[in-house]
């Protein structure tokens, strides 16, 4: 994936790179083709996967069961797949990426 963001048949797929157990959680810019996302979980037990998947949920407008973690269980490097997502939520964080 050469863009943090690419839509498909499938839905959106969102390129993370996540920092586990930091002091703020949000969105922190782009790392290379990824956007780091900062969750205050540890990476114990998929805590802060599951942390992730919630932030997104809440970021996109969209119900958690429909945020799947395709790639990257064990790396810091993942990739979500939302099935639904609000569009002009999407729009409003591509342009503050720049």
């Amino acid at each position: 994936m050469s863009e943090p963001f690419k839509v498909d048949e499938a839905g959106l797929w969102v390129a993370l790179r996540l920092q586990p157990r930091a002091s703020r959680p949000g969105f922190g810019g782009l790392q290379g083709d990824r956007v780091q996302l900062k969750v205050s979980s540890p990476p114990v037990d998929g805590a802060a996967n599951q942390a992730a998947r919630e932030f997104l949920s809440k970021a996109f407008k969209c119900p958690k069961s429909q945020v799947h973690l395709k790639q990257g269980e064990k790396s810091r490097e993942k990739t979500f797949l939302l099935e639904r997502w609000d569009q002009d939520a999407l729009e409003k964080f591509q342009a503050e990426l720049g």
